[in-house]
């Protein structure tokens, strides 16, 4: 289990996706707010996903970090989306009454997604991300145009 929280920032075809990876406690909530409040001043964006799909750990004060980013984003008019969550950090949302702040349902990690790609099948990496992914054992094709 990882003790520190650690935060990856990438643009998808609806937003931006913030992963966070390792424990969200009152040691690492700030960590956490300080990023949040980086990307609403100084990046443009309507949409900002938090894929929790692999957070090892979160407590009360983790969950008031999420409750104040939803805040801080509404006031900002950009939507925020917390997604990816496994069961026991399901289950701490749930115990502390948050269970609000997650994305349900069947087609939920392709919400942020435009219509045209969510037609079409797509590998995603958590929360609907779309990452270049492709099994290991395959190699690359190489495509040399005709002369």
């Amino acid at each position: 289990m990882s003790e520190r929280l650690h935060l990856r920032l990438h643009a998808a075809a609806g937003g931006l996706c913030l992963d966070a990876r390792g424990r969200l406690d009152g040691v690492s909530r700030g960590h956490l707010a300080r990023a949040l409040k980086a990307i609403f001043d100084h990046l443009p964006a309507r949409r900002l996903v938090l894929g929790l799909y692999r957070l090892d750990a979160i407590d009360r004060a983790g969950v008031a970090a999420l409750i104040a980013a939803r805040e801080q984003a509404r006031r900002r008019g950009i939507d925020f989306v917390v997604c990816g969550a496994q069961d026991h950090v399901r289950a701490a949302l749930a115990a502390v009454g948050a269970g609000d702040l997650l994305l349900d349902g069947a087609d939920a990690s392709l919400l942020h997604l435009p219509a045209r790609l969510r037609r079409r099948r797509v590998r995603t990496a958590g929360c609907g991300c779309p990452r270049p992914t492709r099994p290991q054992g395959r190699p690359l094709r190489c495509v040399r145009p005709a002369r």
